[in-house]
């Protein structure tokens, strides 16, 4: 999941005009309550900065087609009684009549309300299930538990799948190792031992992927100027939460050992920038000082990524998701190039209508 989104429409169409119709779909465990869920304004947002990644707002009509879109019933398409939201794109181009489907994830209804005669709905995504789903007592892993058997074990009781990249290295629990009571914690205590990164894909699947590349190779960009969609970039910064030193501490064979990582390259350079420590990570999990620095490198490539926060508000470009290795070129007022920033993308927010106004991806700008 560094790449861009399959499904949507290439880079060459974004500067014509495009046509985009929200396809929203309701379902209550296998039943479809709803093909088609009327909507006339909303956003899907989705950040790896929360363990749960995905939310949703949506604006519905009261009444459409002779249809009442009020939720009086505990099967109604937008009830919050575990009601799910398919939310996808039609994106289509009417010169060439061609069109995308784009998939954008899925979402349990949270809350909805009536404002001003439409209807106000949120969701979140399906690891809210992992997060609301506590460990009734804690539990001690079997001796054949390993790092993948203990993620599903974690995940099964949510009725989530769980999808492991065979690029992770599995290994054994170490032994003495007890879970405590909440679920969506101990996931992320888990993949951060591994080291992995857990995403959810747009089915809803819980997904424990390999670290991200420190080096970061785009794959898109975004740029202002002739022909370009950018919009808007923020005019300041801070070095508030900015770490390029990272510690792990843990335990191998009984004795101690502590592993460090620092930024030797780039602004952040510790020879520059100076040393800013992040807390130390202890991990119990850890038994071997090779894990230990496969954690510590993933820990500074994260503490990299998220250390400059670019908001980037520009026109929709449905191929960008979490992940995405993106550069951002910007230009001073008479044309010449000013700033090339390269970055993984940490959030989207997409209108779901053409009326919605920008798009804006948040950048991790490291490079």
């Amino acid at each position: 999941m560094t790449g861009l989104r399959p499904d949507a429409p290439p880079a060459e169409v974004y500067s014509g005009t495009l046509v985009v119709e929200p396809v929203i779909s309701a379902w209550l465990g296998d039943r479809q309550l709803a093909t088609s869920v009327p909507v006339v304004s909303g956003s899907f947002a989705k950040s790896v900065r929360t363990a749960v990644p995905e939310r949703l707002e949506l604006t519905v009509p009261r009444r459409m087609d002779g249809v009442d879109w009020l939720p009086r019933s505990h099967d109604h398409p937008l009830a919050r009684f575990g009601q799910v939201l398919d939310v996808a794109l039609r994106v289509s181009e009417p010169v060439t009549s061609r069109s995308w489907l784009v998939r954008l994830g899925r979402c349990q209804v949270q809350d909805w309300s009536v404002d001003g005669g439409d209807i106000s709905v949120s969701g979140v995504g399906m690891m809210q299930r992992v997060e609301d789903h506590r460990i009734a007592r804690p539990w001690t892993p079997g001796r054949a538990a390993t790092l993948a058997s203990e993620a599903r074990r974690l995940v099964s009781p949510t009725g989530l799948e769980v999808y492991v990249d065979p690029a992770l290295r599995d290994r054994p629990v170490p032994d003495g190792i007890t879970w405590g009571e909440n679920r969506m914690d101990t996931l992320l205590e888990l993949a951060q031992a591994w080291p992995a990164r857990v995403r959810s894909d747009v089915t809803g699947r819980v997904m424990l992927l390999p670290p991200l590349p420190e080096a970061v190779r785009p794959v898109a960009t975004l740029t202002d100027g002739v022909g370009g969609t950018l919009v808007g970039v923020p005019v300041e910064d801070t070095r508030d939460g900015v770490f390029n030193h990272v510690v792990v501490e843990g335990k191998e064979n009984g004795k101690s050992f502590r592993v460090e990582r620092f930024a030797t390259v780039g602004p952040f350079s510790v020879r520059t920038y100076r040393t800013v420590t992040k807390d130390p990570i202890v991990l119990d999990r850890v038994t071997t000082g090779e894990v230990a620095r496969r954690v510590a490198d993933a820990e500074l490539v994260k503490a990299l990524s998220t250390s400059r926060i670019l908001p980037v508000a520009h026109a929709p470009d449905y191929r960008l998701d979490v992940d995405v290795p993106l550069e951002v070129v910007t230009h001073d007022m008479d044309g010449s190039v000013d700033v090339h920033e390269w970055g993984y993308v940490t959030g989207v927010e997409i209108p779901l209508t053409a009326s919605g106004g920008d798009m804006r991806t948040d950048v991790g700008v490291y490079r």
